[in-house]
């Protein structure tokens, strides 16, 4: 990690020019790395030791770049870092949280610049009135959604929702998944139990899902983060499975990292899951990404490495092949990356953009997890 420090704070706040040559990318990388306080954020530096590799990609396969990296304490200290030259670019990543974002709203709609959030889901707010802004987190509704279309998409038979509503966060979730099926025009049913009732509750479970004793393949789709609750639905679910009833699961991405659950369950069950971020180690790019990241700053890349490279690779690319008519048609170059998936909508008529594509992954019977597809369906 010392290592990975030294070498980026050699060019941190520095204006790096590669190919210099005809019309260059103009990007400005702006996180708050803090390096002034001797104790810099790693997470950020991490960011920005992907978006490196990213621009050394893109410079190899011939793209001219000039990319203006600021630490964002060193300019809400100094007005003087807001000159012209910042706003001569064509997109402008970062800050991080939607309240630093506020700042540049006003400049970015005013000199035209793609203005990019590329961590924070509550900032997918400013997308509303701000036709240069470009959202990469999905929101968690559009997560839901697409796991719901995921859903509609394999198939008919009984569909039920397994809720938890004990707190706020829990009604919110069990709403947005309601929401969801309501929407994609499914019919369903709703079980909630104590979870103190859990190992009791299996053949009450079975006469409700099953009535009649029939074995019709049964969807099940957990609508709560409650990780107790989640533990116990997977359980009964899996006993059902072994006396004779198909279930297929549908949950969300923090499922999938409780440490109560037996991962053997998920993979019996079929798990699937639509989730904004997701690196399978098993392609040819990512092998190589993560190769080249441990040569150059000995040290494993982090979900923070994945995402500079990501986010730099698509808006580069982007710009260098859409040129001014970048705008009119970044809607037509969705693009499949190492942990992210980017398809980019309007959110209103005159608003920003926003991603809608998420990772859709399913825990299959070999004991392998698999990328199904990147797209919304």
């Amino acid at each position: 990690m010392k290592r990975l420090r030294a070498i980026l704070l050699i060019v941190l706040c520095a204006c790096i020019s590669l190919n210099a040559g005809a019309r260059s990318v103009k990007v400005a990388l702006i996180l708050p790395f803090d390096v002034a306080s001797g104790n810099p954020n790693t997470n950020y530096l991490d960011f920005y030791a992907g978006a490196l590799l990213a621009v050394e990609n893109q410079r190899n396969a011939g793209v001219d770049i000039r990319l203006t990296v600021i630490d964002l304490p060193d300019l809400m200290e100094d007005d003087a870092e807001f000159t012209d030259d910042l706003f001569r670019n064509d997109v402008m990543i970062g800050p991080v949280s939607a309240a630093e974002m506020q700042l540049f709203q006003r400049i970015c709609r005013i000199f035209r610049i793609a203005f990019v959030s590329p961590l924070d889901p509550a900032a997918e707010e400013y997308a509303g009135d701000n036709p240069y802004f470009f959202q990469i987190p999905t929101s968690p509704e559009r997560q839901a959604a697409n796991l719901v279309a995921r859903l509609k998409a394999e198939g008919d038979g009984p569909v039920t929702l397994f809720s938890n509503p004990v707190s706020p966060q829990e009604i919110q979730l069990e709403e947005r998944y309601e929401k969801a099926l309501t929407a994609a025009g499914i019919a369903y049913r709703k079980i909630s139990y104590e979870v103190l009732r859990g190992r009791l509750i299996t053949e009450e479970l079975r006469a409700q899902m099953a009535p009649g004793g029939e074995s019709l393949p049964q969807r099940v789709l957990i609508a709560s983060e409650d990780e107790a609750f989640a533990s116990d639905v997977v359980r009964n679910m899996s006993l059902l499975a072994i006396s004779g009833i198909p279930v297929t699961l549908y949950a969300p991405n923090r499922l999938r990292h409780f440490e109560t659950i037996d991962v053997a369950n998920l993979y019996k069950l079929g798990l699937r899951i639509s989730t904004p971020y997701y690196v399978d180690y098993t392609q040819e790019a990512t092998r190589d990404f993560v190769l080249k990241y441990r040569a150059l700053y000995g040290t494993e890349p982090s979900q923070y490495a994945f995402q500079g490279y990501d986010v730099l690779t698509y808006f580069i690319a982007t710009l260098n092949d859409l040129g001014d008519a970048f705008f009119d048609f970044v809607e037509y170059y969705p693009m499949d990356l190492l942990q992210n998936s980017i398809r980019f909508v309007r959110s209103e008529e005159e608003g920003g953009y926003v991603n809608v594509h998420t990772r859709d992954i399913e825990y299959r019977p070999d004991n392998t997890v698999k990328v199904v597809s990147g797209a919304a369906l």
